[in-house]
């Protein structure tokens, strides 16, 4: 006779596998919008990551001595009303200056370690890896990642106002569902300490 634990268990997987099945999942996509003289933030949109997600308005503020922190804007709605959401966003991207682009190919990504964990026969294998990205004046922190092929590619790359910072992107394959899906993430290289 099945434990109870083994029955829970079962039930929860019935009630659970429809709706991870239902989900279809995307390439996360990174969208830098702009730069608000006003807030003295710019602002990042990241696409929905599934069918049943939204997409999420993100920014960094200057104001703050943590600038290279993002912070998920909830002052605009999301989830609950997308025609409200865009009606705001177009709003918001009309007081946005863009920011002036970078070269990706002057930033550098040094790889510091990568481990690479081989797992069963159905399951891919798992890469950890921790990396900076460094231009000759301007590096990020330690970054880390979890992701599903040894390749971390730079997308995008920004100068910050009054020259604080570069923002860069990467993507990574981080989601292994059926012939994976890339995400797109984003970081802040800092002024370089003088040696």
């Amino acid at each position: 006779m099945p434990s109870p634990f083994s029955v829970l268990m079962t039930i929860s997987a019935l009630c659970i596998a429809p709706i991870t099945f239902a989900q279809q999942y995307y390439n996360v996509h990174l969208e830098v919008l702009g730069y608000s003289k006003k807030s003295k933030r710019f602002y990042v949109l990241r696409s929905p990551v599934h069918s049943q997600s939204t997409a999420v308005l993100y920014y960094y503020d200057l104001k703050r001595a943590e600038y290279y922190f993002s912070k998920s804007d909830n002052s605009i709605a999301q989830a609950d009303d997308p025609a409200v959401f865009e009606q705001q966003l177009t709003a918001l991207k009309k007081e946005l200056e863009p920011l002036i682009p970078v070269d990706t190919k002057k930033i550098k990504l040094n790889i510091l370690q990568q481990d690479e964990t081989k797992r069963e026969s159905d399951f891919p294998t798992l890469y950890s890896t921790q990396f900076v990205l460094n231009t000759e004046k301007f590096q990020t922190q330690p970054q880390y990642l979890v992701h599903y092929t040894p390749d971390i590619r730079l997308q995008q790359a920004y100068v910050l106002p009054k020259r604080k910072g570069i923002l860069a992107t990467f993507s990574s394959l981080t989601y292994p569902f059926d012939e994976g899906f890339q995400r797109e993430e984003s970081v802040i290289l800092l002024p370089a300490l003088s040696k």
